[in-house]
């Protein structure tokens, strides 16, 4: 009599196939999900750089309309009120325009440190 293979259990063929397709499964989302980290990191980077750009452009601006006053301050009977007045109001754009670019870059800095750690993952 030829003797037998000892039976198969289906069930935990099955069980160990089910459990490999389950963490195969989880890896693709788990590198899904970090590709679609670096992807809006690195998006919402670019946008970041582009709005410090802007406030660059809007500073140079700014720069430009203090000559402007100067030379209208040279040219034109003084009022010192009036002068005031306008490099106040001018001073407090200027101000503004760079405490706006000092926060971006912080932000812009913070980004660059997460995509560092996102690249060890």
């Amino acid at each position: 009599m030829a003797k037998r293979p000892p039976p198969v259990q289906a069930g935990a063929v099955s069980d160990a196939q089910t459990r490999t397709e389950t963490e195969n499964a989880l890896n693709a989302l788990l590198k899904l999900e970090k590709e679609s980290q670096i992807e809006n990191v690195l998006n919402a980077r670019r946008k970041l750089k582009e709005a410090i750009e802007e406030f660059k452009k809007q500073r140079a601006v700014g720069e430009a309309e203090l000559t402007e006053l100067v030379r209208y301050l040279a040219s034109a009977s003084l009022s010192v009120e009036t002068a005031i007045a306008t490099y106040e109001s001018w001073k407090g754009k200027y101000e503004a325009l760079e405490e706006n670019m000092a926060a971006l870059e912080k932000v812009l800095s913070v980004i660059d440190e997460h995509i560092i750690e996102l690249k060890k993952e």
